[in-house]
Parts: structure tokens; sequence; C-alpha cells
């Protein structure tokens, strides 16, 4: 009967709602550390702040930049994490004519936002350290 239904396409998932919805929120801060010691946001282009943006959906690019990074912070993505450093690291270096406004370091946060049973408090958001990137090889003596 399944076969049925996904040849007329009919078939219907109740994943995002049951039996088991998703009981984490959330919304990414990207720590970049500049040459010069400046720590700047160069996902958002803004200055860091770890609190929860007004608007989390409207901090993504577009609706595909919203589905690769809601699943690039579960363990399974963990392999595609290097290729968003890079990407963050090449596009706001391009730009910069200035060498000592260049990423030397990123780190990729999620905040976590869990969402209890109703009529619990709403505990407070976690920092998650997602991944660490380095933009160049990282010297020795080199220190975050």
């Amino acid at each position: 009967f399944r076969q049925v239904m996904h040849m007329a396409e009919i078939y219907q998932r109740w994943s995002m709602c049951a039996p088991y919805p998703r009981k984490d929120d959330g919304w990414y801060v990207f720590e970049a550390k500049l040459f010069n010691g400046d720590v700047w946001n160069t996902f958002a282009d803004a200055p860091v702040t770890y609190d929860k943006p007004d608007d989390v959906a409207g901090t993504y690019k577009n609706s595909m930049w919203r589905k690769y990074l809601t699943n690039l912070w579960l363990k399974s993505y963990n392999k595609h994490r290097v290729y968003l450093g890079r990407y963050l690291c090449r596009t706001w270096n391009e730009e910069q004519e200035d060498p000592e406004r260049r990423i030397k370091t990123i780190h990729m946060y999620y905040m976590v936002e869990m969402t209890p049973p109703p009529g619990e408090p709403i505990p407070e958001p976690r920092r998650e350290l997602v991944w660490r990137h380095y933009c160049f090889d990282k010297p020795a003596d080199w220190a975050d």
C-alpha cells in the first residue's frame, strides 16, 4: 500500500509533529577572530552577540541555508563543517583590502534552546561549540 501511495505522491509523513517532535531549537553565532584582534560575526557581518535574534529565521540568507545549517550542528553532519569554515574564510578574506582584517580563526557556536514540557520553565540557552576552523595553517605557537 505504501508503494502505491508513493507512486501517487500522496504519502504523508508526520515526523515534524509526531510522534516525537524536536525538543531543541537555536541559532548560530560565528565568532571570527581577525588578525587585528577584533572579534566579528562574519556570517551576519555584525559584532558578535549571543543574544537570541528577534527573527531567527531572518538570520539565514534563504531556505537552503536554513536547512543546511539546521542539519550542520547534528553530529552526523560533522564532516561537512570544514567546508563551511573554508567558505566563510575565503569569502570574507577575498573582500578585505587590509590584511589585518582577514580572519584568523572561526568558532562556530550553536545556541541550543530546549523546549520544555508545558508548564515547565524555559531553560536558558546553552552555547555549544560546533566547529573551530583555522583559515590558515596553524603555527605551533599560535594561540587562539
